[in-house]
Parts: structure tokens; C-alpha cells; sequence
């Protein structure tokens, strides 16, 4: 069930060929610093053994990814905050927590197209080829002046608002048309999302239910340059905050969801929610796409490569599409790494 930090060894040849900074930071954290179950109905914030994820698929008043889970970790004490963002460089990041309630819902380590959740008879529905829904997970911004410091576990679901559909005080986030954008209804606005990481474990296959006291890894996706930024915004305030969510269909009271331990879980707590990262600080080096500690011809094809696409490692400057302020920064970076 528990997984561990790569070895010591392994990541310091990593970083020796890529990189010439310091070395590599293991930042660790068995359980978060606050956790919160980010559902409308929760009458107990921040106090809970467990938390669920589900969706509310045509639901009045709801979103659609209603029930989330949000996971933070106050980071200073293991990696120095106040460096400045780009001086991050994070060679992996993954979440590890632990399911609560077995048997729930069946395991899907796969991404699932935003159409194989319309209704019956929607001219666009695809089916599911598989069994099962995935776990995901995204980053988090706030409405109404709230920030990853101000908004905590017992902080209001929403500001006073008749409806629950889209005012929640803390959502996830992808980045959609080079801006992020709540993803909280996704189904109901018909868009695509790409997850930050999804939940996979080497002891299931996909389509068995799911037991208790199983861990979920999420690998972070940090060749994203929209995650990576997050995250390196993340470590340079002091606060990682990440939020689980899937569309997994749940009804009142019942239906398929998944159900994770909390930090306040008397006898699992260390499944709550663990962090894990590798992280260099020193000067970036975004533009060398291969890892091979410089600036050159490869990554100058990996870019030329991918001119006109979205949201791939080559869009350097986040802007949502790979093109001309792109090539100028990989070109203003030519030659070895710093």
C-alpha cells in the first residue's frame, strides 16, 4: 500500500546530468497540513475521517464534480520559501491517500472524454470504453478574496448565494484558452479538462472494485508548463494546495463515489493525503525539453514540432498555443543549462 521516495541515488544522477544547482530537495509530508471536504452539504468542515468525491450530473443547483476534496500542505518548513517561482525547477511531485470505504467503485486509470458523460440520446455522447471513472486530480483558486492562505477548513462553501452551481468559494482548475478556468461544470458547459495526475495503483486492474486501505498515487504531471508554474507559485509562497475531484455518478445518499481518509482518521491518518517532491532550486532551464542539460537542436525540433498546438511541455511562455515568443525564449536560452 505505502510507496516511497525514489532512491537517493537515482535522483542525484538525475540531477548531475541536467542540472548543475543545488542538490535535490526531498520535500515529505506523510499527512496534509489541512484538509476539507468541499461539498455544499458539509456540515462538519475540517473535523471528518473521511471525504468523498462524486458528480451531480444534471442536478439543479449543483455542480458537477459536486463533491471534491481539498488537500494542502504549508511547505516553508522543508523548502525555503521567497526564492522566486522560476528558481523551482521540480523534478517530480505525487499525492498519495488512501481509500476509506472499499468496494464503492470500480478502478479507472485512465482519462474519460468529457462526452462519455452526456445524457442518453445527446447526438454527441461517446461510450465509456471502459469500466469505471477516474480519480483526478487539479489545482485550486478561490472566489470572493480568498487565497491559498486565507481559506481554510472551516472557511463558508460559498458567499451567501441562493444557487451551488459555480460559487463555491475554492474550485479546481485547468488552463483552457491560456487561462485557468473553474472546471466544476464541465459536463453542463461541454468542455474538455486535461487532470494534473490521475489516481493509479500497480496493485489493481482496471474494472476491480476498489478496496479499503488502498493508496491512490497521483503523479503530478510537471512537464505541463501551466502545472509546473502552479506549483512553483506554490513553493515560493510556502503553500501547496491541490484538490481531488471525479465524476464518478452518486446519487442522494448513495451510487458509486470514492471515499478517502482524512487527516482527522484516528487509525489511518497516514493515508490522509501524503506529499512527496523532488526539488531543485536555482536558475530555470524550461527550454531543454530532453533532459540533456542544454538548450539545442532537439528541443529546437521538439518546439518546431509542436507550432500551432495547445497545452503541451513547448508552450514556454503559457500562453495556450506553441508559437513565435515560444521559439524567442528557446532561442534566448541556447546552450547549456545554468
Amino acid at each position: 500500500m505505502k510507496s516511497s521516495i525514489p532512491t537517493a541515488m537515482a535522483l542525484l544522477m538525475l540531477s548531475a546530468a541536467a542540472h548543475a544547482g543545488s542538490p535535490p530537495i526531498n520535500v515529505f509530508f506523510p499527512e496534509p497540513t489541512m484538509d476539507r471536504w468541499n461539498y455544499p452539504m458539509n456540515f462538519t468542515p475540517g473535523i471528518r475521517e473521511s471525504a468523498s468525491s462524486f458528480a451531480a450530473l444534471n442536478e439543479v443547483d449543483f455542480d458537477d464534480r459536486d463533491g471534491q476534496i481539498l488537500l494542502g500542505w504549508d511547505t516553508g518548513a522543508q523548502a525555503p520559501t521567497g526564492q522566486g517561482a522560476s528558481n523551482y525547477q521540480i523534478l517530480e511531485a505525487r499525492v498519495i491517500i488512501g481509500v476509506a470505504t472499499g468496494n464503492l467503485f470500480q478502478y479507472d486509470p485512465t482519462h474519460d472524454a468529457v462526452e462519455t458523460h452526456y445524457n442518453a440520446g445527446d447526438p454527441e455522447l461517446i461510450p465509456d470504453s471502459d469500466a469505471g471513472r477516474p480519480v483526478e486530480l487539479f489545482g485550486v483558486e478561490y472566489r470572493n478574496g480568498f487565497t491559498h492562505e486565507t481559506y481554510l477548513e472551516n472557511s463558508p462553501f460559498k458567499n451567501g448565494e441562493a444557487s451551488d452551481t459555480g460559487v463555491r468559494n475554492a474550485f479546481p482548475i485547468d488552463l483552457l484558452a491560456g487561462s485557468t478556468a473553474d472546471i466544476s461544470n464541465q459536463v453542463m458547459d461541454r468542455f474538455e479538462v486535461a487532470p494534473w495526475a490521475i489516481g493509479r495503483s500497480g496493485a489493481l486492474t482496471p474494472g476491480q472494485l476498489v478496496p479499503s486501505e488502498t493508496d491512490l498515487t497521483f503523479e503530478i504531471d510537471v512537464s505541463s508548463p501551466h502545472v509546473r508554474e502552479y506549483l512553483r507559485e506554490g513553493l515560493d509562497e510556502g503553500r501547496i494546495r491541490l484538490m481531488i475531484s471525479s465524476l464518478h455518478g452518486a446519487v442522494q445518499q448513495g451510487g458509486v463515489f470514492s471515499d478517502f481518509f482524512m487527516r482527522e482518521s484516528f487509525f489511518n491518518f497516514d493515508q490522509s493525503g501524503r506529499l512527496e517532491m523532488v526539488v531543485e532550486i536555482g536558475p530555470p532551464c524550461d527550454a531543454d525539453f530532453d533532459g540533456d542539460g542544454a538548450v539545442n537542436s532537439g528541443d529546437m525540433a521538439t518546439l518546431l514540432g509542436s507550432w500551432g498546438q495547445q497545452n503541451i511541455a513547448a508552450d514556454l511562455d503559457l500562453s495556450g498555443e506553441v508559437g513565435s515568443p515560444d521559439l524567442a525564449q528557446l532561442l534566448g536560452a541556447w546552450g547549456a543549462c545554468p
